[in-house]
């Protein structure tokens, strides 16, 4: 089975439209970019933000995207600086060198692992995050903001957290 999609991105000096093609059972099957000048990189991030990227050789995951708080720079420990295109909501930040290749930053090892060659290879390799599988008998404690839970009709505790009772221990 083929999925596709196309669509339209920015980034800081060019402005494309894109067609992508995944087979179910081979991942990206083609993609084709067909570059003008112009524009910005919030827009074609945009079409990845909530996504997570597989990296294509060790299939780790990273993200899920999302655009930074503010604008980000950032300096590793040798004193190479970076600007973010986007983080992961951990304190670690993707970016994009010079040359267009796309570069993750983990801000506790300070490694920067190259994820993809180009923006668009970067975006063919992104996917919604696969659905959390909750046991809730493995449910110990659980947050809710009392704001939230107020709006919708439940009560919780007013420093939000709702814990399950502790079995008493047998002797």
């Amino acid at each position: 089975m083929y999925l596709s999609t196309s669509g339209r991105y920015e980034a800081p000096f060019f402005v494309g439209t894109y067609s992508f093609s995944v087979c179910e059972k081979r991942g990206p099957a083609r993609l084709e970019s067909h570059l003008d000048k112009t524009a910005t990189m919030n827009d074609m991030l945009n079409a990845v933000r909530g996504k997570i990227f597989i990296h294509p050789v060790t299939k780790g995951s990273y993200g899920p995207i999302r655009f930074p708080q503010s604008p980000a720079s950032f300096s590793t420990l040798d004193g190479t600086s970076f600007h973010a295109i986007a983080e992961d909501g951990c304190g670690n930040y993707f970016t994009m060198k010079e040359d267009g290749s796309v570069r993750f930053w983990d801000h506790e090892t300070d490694d920067i692992i190259s994820l993809a060659t180009s923006v668009v290879e970067f975006m063919a390799h992104c996917i919604d995050p696969p659905p959390v599988d909750l046991d809730p008998s493995r449910v110990k404690s659980v947050w809710i903001d009392p704001k939230f839970a107020k709006a919708h009709g439940m009560k919780v505790p007013m420093d939000g957290w709702v814990k399950k009772p502790a079995k008493p221990k047998q002797r």
